[in-house]
């Protein structure tokens, strides 16, 4: 009968995944385990009765506490897995905070004395935590699946790719030492070398051969990522301190199994590892340094060449599947032969796991941030809303739905470095920056509503409020529809080069407009405050909803103009001419009321336009609220937009790269 193996941890981080079930499924490829993974919020009393080994990663919460306390009394072995120094975060840190949380401190210890096995990756981690259990250490390398063709590409090709990838602990690093070289070195090469920073803003937005992508998860698809875009050379800096010496060399193993050449900072761990101008190139923690090894690696092909091609054979040799699964075994055969005795889950006494879980969570933001926490906690609930809705809509709605937004959220990183990146970039160099935003459709509206007053016989009191409040939504919504249809074009290299999701493109292009529209609709505010300063009121607070279902119209039209421009290319120009003319035809430099009179309502009535303008300006204006039908037709429109573009979009997702 084979051993019950149960691997336990808050969520499937990269540490129980490569770390642990990496591992273990080697093992259950002999038939001699089973390996099962729960979250920790997801704990039943049946996965304990189930296991024979309980598995805990990086465990440090009541709740873990309160499962492993059950595990141990059930008689089941308990393994804990540690591949960081948790008691000594430093301050820097993003997680310093919940690592020094007294509660937490006592869990993690108290955790630790249960358990009959320290496992861990690095000897300096059995020398801090191995006093706190009362049992043995076990130590293994991971395993490494890599590709032979890696060492002999691109060796003799320009330009040389340069990466850095990492976690945002490490911007201080990055900023101190890195930024200022890789600027220098951008400069000094131009098109020869390419800067790729995962994880860390390196701040380097005047270096057009600099880009910036934040953190891409899952890990699955930073690994095609790095694995598409064939890099030459790896940058691992790290701090000289006992915290980074617990640390895994993992940037070793993950740079050389790619082909990449890395170069690390000159101390633990990887002078564990690294052997200097030989698998890799150790650096001193200085800009000049740095300077120098990168530079020395960009002039001499040859060191290039042999320190990738030794570590590739260090890796075949050390860190192959068989290698790993011996080396453990053989320091813990339980994993073949440990069998708990039998129990019923009425002898488990298990704490609510979801509500335990999230409690506790929330306990420690509210330690943290104070009062300040409400609005951390609104979001925290807010992304577990979301994620439920997702997984509803996936189980029981549709697929293409799913897909869609789960693509999103799986690349939202990346779509927040681009939105700010096109905000950053939209003014450059400009005097008046984004106040063009604001100066443009407000110019127009005082010549048009001055020239239009005296047509029309209309106060200019009257007229200018109302066509700058028109024109605003509308140049959102026909210049994002405009922009749309250059959405892939401009991402070409994304699309090509890596595996982010299609769907964000259309985005990109609509959040950044509608960030835009907002600057503009809060300059409308003023200049009205100014020029009716009686019609202001809390009616204008409605214009909310209004510029929500303008949004969701506005992505759907920008998905379905971006993919019927990969088609047919004469698209944008004849979409323009057809703006123009809806231009007039929609009520934005006059009052509808003035065709109505003439018996033209037609006109507008079956302008899909119209009601989104009508369910934004009413409310900015303050002289009346839209009708409970033009929020239905305007909410019916957005909503049959928005559906068939998303089709669209995920019909076409698989070809666009080949329309490109």
């Amino acid at each position: 009968m084979p051993v019950h193996i149960l691997v336990e941890c808050p969520e499937l981080i990269v540490s129980a995944k490569i770390g642990v079930l990496g591992p273990l499924a080697l093992l259950e490829q002999t038939g001699k385990c089973d390996v099962l993974f729960v979250e920790t919020k997801n704990m039943k009393r049946k996965h304990i009765v189930w296991a024979d080994i309980l598995v805990c990663v990086r465990g440090c919460e009541h709740l873990t506490r309160n499962i492993v306390s059950e595990a141990k009394k059930a008689g089941r072995l308990v393994i804990y897995y540690l591949d960081d120094d948790l008691l000594n975060v430093p301050e820097e840190s993003t997680a310093w905070s919940y690592y020094h949380d007294i509660q937490i401190r006592e869990d993690l210890k108290a955790i630790l004395s249960m358990s009959d096995i320290l496992w861990g990756v690095n000897v300096n981690i059995r020398d801090k935590y191995l006093p706190y259990i009362d049992g043995r250490w076990i130590q293994n390398r991971l395993p490494v699946i890599y590709n032979s063709f890696f060492p002999m590409s691109r060796l003799d090709d320009k330009p040389r790719r340069i990466l850095y990838a990492g976690s945002v602990d490490h911007k201080v690093l990055v900023r101190e030492i890195l930024s200022p070289v890789v600027k220098r070195l951008a400069l000094e090469y131009g098109e020869q070398v390419e800067f790729t920073f995962i994880g860390v803003d390196p701040g380097l937005t005047e270096c057009d051969n600099v880009r910036y992508i934040p953190f891409i998860t899952p890990y699955e698809e930073y690994r095609n990522f790095v694995e598409r875009n064939h890099f030459d050379i790896g940058l691992a800096p790290g701090r000289s301190d006992d915290f980074y010496a617990c640390k895994y060399y993992n940037k070793f193993v993950e740079y050389s199994s790619i082909g990449v050449v890395g170069i690390y900072t000159n101390a633990e761990p990887y002078t564990q590892i690294v052997v200097h101008k030989e698998n890799g190139i150790l650096c001193e923690n200085t800009q000049e340094s740095w300077y120098n090894r990168i530079r020395e690696l960009l002039e001499n092909p040859d060191l290039l060449k042999t320190c990738r091609t030794n570590a590739l054979d260090q890796l075949a040799v050390e860190f192959g599947p068989d290698q790993v699964l011996n080396q453990l075994v053989a320091q813990c055969p339980e994993l073949y032969t440990f069998h708990a005795k039998q129990i019923k889950e009425k002898e488990i006494h298990l704490m609510n796991g979801f509500w335990s879980f999230y409690i506790g969570r929330v306990s420690l933001i509210w330690k943290r941030y104070g009062i300040r926490a409400l609005p951390v906690i609104f979001m925290k609930a807010l992304k577990i809303l979301i994620l439920f809705s997702l997984n509803f809509i996936k189980e029981r709605f549709c697929t293409v739905f799913y897909k869609y937004f789960d693509g999103i959220r799986k690349n939202r990183y990346i779509l927040t470095s681009l939105i700010q990146r096109d905000l950053q970039m939209k003014y450059r160099r400009s005097r008046l920056g984004i106040a063009w935003t604001i100066l443009t459709p407000l110019g127009l509206a005082i010549i048009v509503g001055s020239v239009y007053s005296i047509l029309f016989g209309t106060s200019p009191k009257e007229l200018i409020p109302l066509i700058f409040a028109s024109i605003n939504p509308w140049i959102f919504m026909s210049g994002t529809a405009d922009a749309a249809t250059m959405a892939f074009p401009a991402a070409e290299g994304y699309i090509k080069q890596s595996t982010v999701t299609s769907q964000i493109f259309p985005i990109r292009v609509t959040m950044t407009n509608f960030v835009t529209l907002l600057y503009s609709v809060l300059t409308f505010f003023g200049v009205y405050l100014f020029l009716s300063p009686e019609r202001f009121g809390l009616q204008m607070i409605l214009c909310v909803p209004g510029l929500i279902i303008m949004f969701i119209f506005t992505l759907g039209l920008a998905n379905l103009t971006s993919v019927v421009n990969l088609y047919i290319r004469d698209f944008a120009p004849f979409q323009s001419l057809v703006f123009q003319g809806l231009f007039y035809a929609t009520p934005i430099i006059y009052d509808a009321k003035m065709i109505a009179e003439k018996g033209l309502g037609i006109v507008y009535e079956i302008n899909p336009f119209y009601y989104m303008l009508e369910v934004v300006r009413l409310p900015m204006l303050g002289r009346e609220l839209p009708g409970i039908m033009s929020y239905a037709i305007s909410i019916g429109i957005a909503l049959i937009t928005f559906v068939a573009g998303v089709i669209v979009q995920m019909r076409a997702a698989k070809e666009i790269s080949y329309l490109l």
